[in-house]
């Protein structure tokens, strides 16, 4: 909020700088010794279906860039179109 009240300050245009946000519900927080292995941050998503197997769900893309999640049973995935931008674990 203030970074828009600065750039509005200087003229910018506010709605052309801030970018659509994407909440992410799962928790990212995962204890220690619980770690596992996820896809890696710009996996392609025909890598992420040869490691880990069909997801037992997806979403469609929303969104500017559009974000897609597949949820697998211990983890989502969330791409921009079709890389990896973030996993995150269940707990």
């Amino acid at each position: 909020m203030a970074l828009a009240l600065v750039l509005g300050l200087f003229g910018v245009n506010v709605n052309a700088v801030l970018a659509d946000q994407v909440r992410i519900p799962v928790e990212e927080n995962v204890r220690q010794g619980q770690q596992q292995t996820l896809p890696k941050k710009g996996e392609l998503k025909a890598a992420v279906m040869a490691r880990f197997g069909e997801p037992q769900r997806q979403t469609r893309p929303v969104g500017t860039p559009p974000i897609s999640q597949w949820h697998y049973d211990r983890f989502v995935v969330y791409f921009e179109h079709d890389h990896v931008v973030h996993s995150a674990a269940k707990r």
